[in-house]
């Protein structure tokens, strides 16, 4: 070490060293020059939501979006599976904003229509219903006045944004819909060539 004596102070000026452990001491905060650390030097997932500034959140980190590819028939009063889900990971504070589309295939001797649920589960975790329709009557198809059998072919789409996930970066939590008819009779979804899905974006904070 060296000192360099002034009046009315002093500087001392410490060496910057390279321990056998590999790490280094001596260098202050901001003292290395400026781009030395490039995105390459950074390991994956090494910088936390937390550590990024005010008002950079909001982006995009994952999506992930689960289809229904083979055509369900359900005749049910009561809200069931309809085997249409998907798993996301998302961060600490992250958002997930969940967008539905169900194609359905009604077949009305009266008025028909049907109802969904979102439901949100973390592994291991109790389940917890997000959204449920304010009637099974959401989408619907009817008879006209000379009681005439009508097909209708629906496509209808929900969007929930889910602001309380729970998320802590190693926890999967499963988005799954349910549907239930307003009468017993059977509603298909879905087919090989018009597929229902859910798709979760995961929103940072």
């Amino acid at each position: 070490n060296c000192a360099f004596w002034c009046n009315p102070c002093y500087l001392i000026v410490m060496p910057i060293a390279v321990n056998g452990s590999g790490t280094i001491t001596g260098i202050s905060v901001g003292g290395l020059p400026d781009g030395i650390v490039d995105a390459d030097m950074l390991a994956s997932n090494a910088v936390t939501a937390g550590k990024l500034a005010s008002g950079v959140g909001g982006k995009i980190l994952q999506v992930e979006q689960g289809t229904l590819t083979s055509q369900t028939a359900i005749g049910s009063t009561s809200y069931g599976d309809l085997g249409l889900s998907k798993a996301i990971t998302p961060q600490t504070n992250s958002k997930v904003l969940v967008l539905i589309n169900i194609q359905a295939y009604l077949h009305a001797e009266d008025n028909e229509g049907f109802g969904i649920k979102l439901i949100r589960t973390p592994s291991g975790g109790s389940a917890t219903t997000l959204l449920t329709s304010a009637s099974k009557f959401d989408v619907y198809a009817y008879t006209n006045f000379t009681g005439e059998f009508i097909n209708s072919a629906q496509r209808s789409s929900w969007i929930v944004l889910d602001s309380s996930v729970g998320g802590d970066g190693s926890t999967a939590i499963t988005y799954k819909v349910q549907v239930a008819g307003y009468t017993t009779s059977s509603i298909s979804y879905s087919n090989n060539n018009n597929q229902s899905s859910i798709t979760l974006f995961e929103i940072g904070a």
